[in-house]
């Protein structure tokens, strides 16, 4: 069982945690009422319909589409999440 664990999580790690796959969200941008994904195959795809799942000072989850993007605080670049947690916070107080 812990082969089977091991052989999966060589196989899952760098994919998903290392964002070595293909359709791994390298770049966001939030311009007005627009979110863009850039990925790592440089596709890009924007949307206008998005909210947050998630939203605390160090994580946030947004429901684009099909998908969730999570998005954790960069440790090293302060107030990395400050804009996007601006953004949601407006526009939950514009809707009530």
């Amino acid at each position: 069982m812990s082969a089977l664990l091991s052989l999966w999580l060589v196989y899952f790690l760098p994919r998903a945690v290392w964002l070595s796959h293909p359709r791994s969200v390298v770049k966001i941008s939030l311009d007005k009422n627009r979110l863009t994904l850039e990925r790592k195959d440089h596709s890009t795809q924007q949307y206008t319909a998005f909210y947050p799942a998630y939203q605390s000072r160090f994580l946030l989850i947004i429901n684009v589409g099909k998908e969730s993007v999570v998005i954790f605080k960069d440790a090293l670049a302060s107030q990395s999440l400050s804009q996007f947690n601006r953004y949601f916070n407006t526009q939950k107080d514009v809707n009530t």
